[in-house]
């Protein structure tokens, strides 16, 4: 069923109400005071709280306070369980983010039903939340190769040339096409080329860093955004990925045949300057570049140099 923590400070409270909530199904964590929850809350992640109201030391309201104000806590619903039920607690309780609450004197069916309510609300909310993830993944990545996709390369890109701007910071921009990528689909399919474009993307990833931007903007062409970033020190992850992707060829097997590829790229890249107002000037920059790679005998990385 759910997991479920015990805040009381009272051990014969948690028993009973152990023994109810495991004969439901659930199993049952226990703390006997307010810091000893928080100590278990590092390890564990119960799907509730019952929460004793009056507890020495630290208050439940206080616990229920410090629950509510970290991210970590906000989402499991906590259920007050107060010994009587005067307004200004329940009250309080109900203000701080408390799901619901109830009386000590009330039978178990009670309790059991309101948590029933609590954790179908809190089903929802997890729901929703994994549909909005799946929805932000779907909106900002690319389906094939799970790289940014066009608009949110460009949508953090831009955030990035801005703080560059701001804080007079270097910020590299990098242009990068597979070669005769034409002849690898016409040669080995569209599933072939999938293939490529896939294992170009998981290559790409390993070479560059954390807080590098790098997207798939279209067909065979990718780019990387590299923010506090000059010149010199662009070099060593473009030259990592041009090995990476010309250094080992690309399996493209299938049931009962094998087959591999060699793939290349061009890379063309530039440093934002100081009249780049817009990301799509250093883009350009890098695009020309990566031309003039293609013209220069493929395979290789050029710097814009006007």
């Amino acid at each position: 069923m759910a997991t479920i923590l015990l805040v009381d400070d009272i051990e014969d409270n948690r028993k009973l109400l152990e023994f109810d909530l495991e004969d439901d199904g659930h199993k049952v964590l226990e703390a006997d005071s307010g810091p000893a929850a928080l100590e278990l809350l590092k390890t564990e992640k119960p799907d509730m709280i019952l929460l004793d109201v009056n507890m020495p030391g630290m208050s439940g309201l206080e616990l229920l306070d410090i629950l509510k104000k970290d991210k970590k806590y906000q989402s499991i619903p906590v259920i007050m369980v107060t010994a009587n039920d005067m307004d200004e607690e329940i009250t309080a309780a109900l203000d701080k983010g408390a799901n619901d609450y109830v009386i000590k004197s009330s039978s178990h069916l009670v309790l059991a039903a309101r948590m029933r309510t609590s954790l179908r609300l809190k089903k929802s909310q997890d729901d929703l939340r994994r549909a909005n993830k799946y929805l932000e993944i779907l909106a900002t990545t690319d389906g094939l190769t799970a790289l940014y996709n066009r608009r949110h390369f460009f949508e953090l890109s831009k955030k990035e040339l801005s703080k560059a701007r701001r804080y007079s910071r270097p910020l590299v921009v990098a242009m990068i096409d597979i070669d005769h990528f034409k002849k690898i689909n016409d040669e080995n399919g569209h599933d072939g080329g999938d293939k490529v474009l896939i294992e170009m993307a998981k290559r790409m990833r390993s070479c560059f860093r954390e807080s590098d931007i790098v997207g798939r903007i279209g067909g065979e062409e990718f780019a990387v955004c590299m923010p506090d970033t000059d010149i010199d020190s662009a070099m060593l992850p473009l030259e990592r990925v041009l090995k990476a992707v010309s250094g080992e060829v690309f399996s493209l097997s299938r049931v009962h045949r094998e087959r591999v590829v060699n793939v290349t790229i061009s890379i063309g890249f530039s440093q934002l300057i100081e009249e780049d107002t817009e990301l799509t000037k250093a883009v350009r920059r890098a695009d020309a570049a990566m031309y003039q790679a293609k013209n220069n005998g493929r395979n290789r990385i050029v710097e814009y140099s006007g």
